[in-house]
């Protein structure tokens, strides 16, 4: 894909599998820094979520975080052919 650099920064987006190997924690981990900077950006999370704990890593997400559920969007899992349309709706991945 030929992705001009964004003209702006609010909707970030993380594809592939909610898991710890994926980076989700540090994500998250970093994520109150970045909103401090950043108020009004999004991260919104484009893929599947993978068992977790005694959970999933998104209701462990909801749980655990709740103050950054606001700024947190959830995809779930997305068809290939509909993987440029959710790309399109983000600024940076």
């Amino acid at each position: 894909l030929a992705i001009p650099p964004p003209s702006r920064l609010q909707t970030v987006g993380f594809v592939g599998r909610l898991e710890p190997r994926k980076g989700v924690l540090e994500i998250l981990r970093a994520l109150p820094l970045i909103l401090r900077a950043r108020p009004n950006m999004r991260l919104r999370f484009i893929g599947p979520s993978w068992p977790f704990g005694s959970t999933d890593m998104q209701a462990w997400i909801t749980r655990n975080h709740p103050r950054l559920l606001p700024a947190l969007e959830f995809r779930g899992h997305v068809s290939p052919e509909n993987i440029p349309a959710e790309l399109a709706g983000i600024d940076a991945a």
